[in-house]
């Protein structure tokens, strides 16, 4: 009897870098130092911001059963990683529905959108039930800057 793998309930529709910009940059340095932010402080956090950023991507998918709370991506170097700042998105991905955090959408398919800290390239998103490929990130598209805001991890 062959065991048959099971896909995650998750379609994938992109991968995107986050962009490093000055705005970015302080919210990442105002969370690692409680909002005082010095000409020394930012330097000695720069390599740890360049460092978050570096490995920072945004995935939008549409889901078609529970699974937010159960995703992981398997990195090379910080263990699993899970969805972080889930975000439901209108049918067209157009507008934000609400924030999810690790909520579940209240209706199947939604279309969502999470970043994944330390992304690793050829490693998939899995669940209990199977795993899912993700593709090479790319560049984020204006429709989805203009609607979801990287928050920093306290």
């Amino acid at each position: 009897m062959s065991k048959r793998t099971r896909k995650v309930p998750i379609e994938i529709l992109g991968v995107y870098r986050v962009s490093k910009t000055e705005p970015l940059v302080l919210r990442m340095l105002k969370a690692h130092w409680g909002g005082r932010v010095t000409p020394k402080r930012r330097e000695l956090a720069m390599p740890r911001i360049n460092a978050v950023l570096g490995g920072l991507v945004l995935v939008e998918a549409r889901v078609f059963a529970p699974c937010i709370g159960k995703l992981e991506h398997a990195t090379a170097t910080a263990g699993a990683q899970v969805p972080w700042q889930v975000t439901q998105l209108s049918a067209d991905g157009r507008q934000v529905v609400r924030r999810l955090f690790l909520d579940e959408p209240g209706e199947y398919p939604a279309r969502v959108a999470f970043f994944l800290h330390c992304f690793t390239p050829h490693s998939p998103l899995a669940d209990p039930s199977g795993s899912t490929a993700l593709p090479r990130p790319r560049r984020m598209s204006v429709r989805l800057a203009s609607l979801i805001e990287y928050q920093p991890v306290d």
